[in-house]
């Protein structure tokens, strides 16, 4: 497996051959309340000693990418092309400063928020996906160190980076993607998280099952206040289990749809009838919190209930982005 290692870096350092530097004159800014977290996830550097670069696996080379940085910075975004993508066989791990566990580890495809049965491209500024390729732009903060490995045939890792000074991401400076599987009856425990601060950034439900399945709620509870609930393709900014995407009586996909079924908050980015019109479908959905965070101070838990008229998922794949403080 080939590894990639970043060079010192100055500020009176000349560009090396396939070495690119650049000053960047963007500001962070300070987070002062909540309402100003998406600002927070927005942000990128004030002019200092940093530098943007890529890194790619070679063409041919199926060694894949190994890339290993220390000191401070912020991944910026993630990129893959394969045919692992498509097939879900390519993996994606990232350890962040130096932990025995790496804080991703699921398919890339799980992480770029897709499935097997993509309707569309489809191309947000959080994620997105193409025929082979998938990107992600989520701010994976680092402070000591990082090594992000990628089992797909092309990668590439666009970054700021010093070795000289840290990044102040404020209080929500602690990357996390967790992914979890659920099935068969009963309320689904998502995510819980218990003495931290944080922030709920986005997240995707694969589920397959019967359409009654969207009757279930999602949940949520912050420092032990009950938040609110929503049906499941309403949290998607969608109503009608989806029907915007079909033709009628026989329900198929019609692709001329599918462009308005999606956008940078929230949308649907796969589909597949597995059975009988209404009784076996799979869905891919995302959300994404940056405009309106869903923050706690101490206490976060959020559910997945049924609805009891309705069934479960037969199975119902989760991905969560959250933040969290050191």
């Amino acid at each position: 497996m080939k590894q990639f290692t970043d060079p010192k870096l100055t500020n009176s350092a000349s560009p090396g051959a396939g070495e690119t530097n650049v000053n960047s004159c963007v500001h962070v800014q300070e987070l002062r309340n909540e309402v100003m977290l998406a600002s927070l996830f927005d942000a990128h550097l004030d002019e200092r000693s940093v530098r943007t670069a890529s890194t790619q696996s070679p063409e041919g080379d199926p060694a894949n990418l190994d890339l290993q940085l220390t000191g401070s910075g912020v991944i910026r975004s993630i990129w893959a092309a394969g045919a692992e993508i498509e097939d879900g066989t390519g993996l994606i791990k990232i350890w962040i400063d130096g932990e025995a566990q790496p804080r991703v580890n699921c398919s890339v495809r799980q992480f770029f928020f897709s499935t097997a049965y993509r309707v569309g491209a489809f191309l947000e500024d959080q994620h997105g996906r193409t025929k082979l390729a998938g990107y992600r732009m989520t701010p994976i903060p680092f402070h000591t160190s990082i090594r992000i490995m990628i089992d797909c045939h092309f990668s590439n890792v666009v970054y700021n980076y010093s070795s000289t000074v840290d990044f102040d991401y404020g209080r929500y400076n602690q990357f996390h993607f967790d992914t979890k599987t659920f099935s068969g009856a009963g309320t689904y425990a998502l995510l819980d998280v218990s003495g931290k601060k944080g922030a709920l950034y986005g997240l995707y439900y694969d589920m397959r099952g019967s359409d009654g399945m969207l009757e279930g709620d999602t949940e949520f509870t912050a420092d032990g206040v009950w938040n609110g609930q929503s049906g499941t393709e309403d949290l998607f900014f969608c109503s009608y289990y989806f029907e915007d995407l079909f033709d009628y009586p026989t329900k198929t996909v019609n692709l001329t749809k599918w462009p308005n079924l999606h956008s940078a908050e929230a949308g649907i980015t796969d589909f597949h009838q597995h059975g009988t019109v209404n009784s076996d479908n799979q869905w891919g959905m995302y959300r994404y919190f940056r405009k309106h965070p869903v923050v706690w101070d101490s206490t976060f838990a959020l559910r997945w209930l049924p609805q009891s008229l309705f069934p479960n998922p037969s199975t119902l794949n989760v991905a969560l982005v959250y933040y969290t403080a050191s």
